[in-house]
């Protein structure tokens, strides 16, 4: 097999990295070739689509860099109904159930896609077993935390709410890049309500607010409200 160029090197630790995280194997160095080979990377523009609702679903998305959100056009609004950071899968779900896009797929930040095309990956998830039970493994995590989601969007009152998801969200330096119009549309929330709840958590002395950001000063204190 031919040595790996630099940025297939990259796109295959991405893919490596996604995929990983379980007691499964490892994927071989040949499994993350040959799923490099049926990929493409592109960059994405702000404000793009990837795809709208009821598309039908021929490629499947890795996130690299930059941010997606996956929202539902309903009722003349679109709620978010996630934001998908780098090492982010989507798109495989209506490949492998055979249904067209349930969502659509807009670009909030420039984001740098690793695409894969979907008929060769179902192959590849057919003929090769270490790939299909990563696959599994994947799948199954993102369902997990979606089902994760869904509990933080039934839970109390909107304090609580808002906690929960400035917990889960914040990086490592407890930071949340989002705007109080994104956190309201994750929330499914009006945004004057979002705005109250962040004044209480910053009064708490829980969070700091800055433009189009939310530092996290207390987290242990952040996750006991939210638990």
């Amino acid at each position: 097999m031919n040595r790996a160029t630099p940025h297939e090197a990259v796109h295959a630790g991405w893919l490596a990295r996604c995929l990983g995280n379980s007691a499964a194997p490892p994927l071989t160095d040949d499994d993350l070739a040959a799923l490099v080979d049926v990929s493409r990377f592109t960059t994405v523009a702000a404000g793009e689509l990837l795809f709208v609702r009821n598309d039908p679903v021929a490629e499947v998305f890795v996130v690299e860099t930059g941010k997606v959100a996956l929202t539902r056009p309903a009722a003349g609004r679109s709620p978010v109904l996630q934001v998908l950071h780098p090492g982010d899968v989507f798109g495989d779900v209506g490949l492998f159930l055979g249904r067209s896009a349930p969502v659509d797929a807009l670009v909030l930040e420039d984001a740098e896609l690793l695409v894969l095309d979907g008929a060769d990956l179902v192959r590849l998830v057919s003929t090769r077993p270490a790939i299909a039970l990563r696959w599994m493994v994947s799948m199954a995590r993102r369902l997990a935390d979606s089902q994760d989601r869904l509990e933080e969007l039934l839970a109390g009152p909107l304090d609580t709410q808002l906690a929960l998801l400035l917990d889960h969200a914040a990086d490592r330096d407890g930071s949340v890049a989002a705007s109080q119009e994104l956190l309201a549309r994750l929330l499914g929330a009006r945004r004057p309500s979002v705005n109250r709840s962040l004044a209480n958590l910053e009064r708490l002395g829980l969070i700091e607010k800055t433009y189009r950001r939310i530092r996290v000063v207390d987290a242990e204190r952040l996750r006991a409200l939210a638990e």
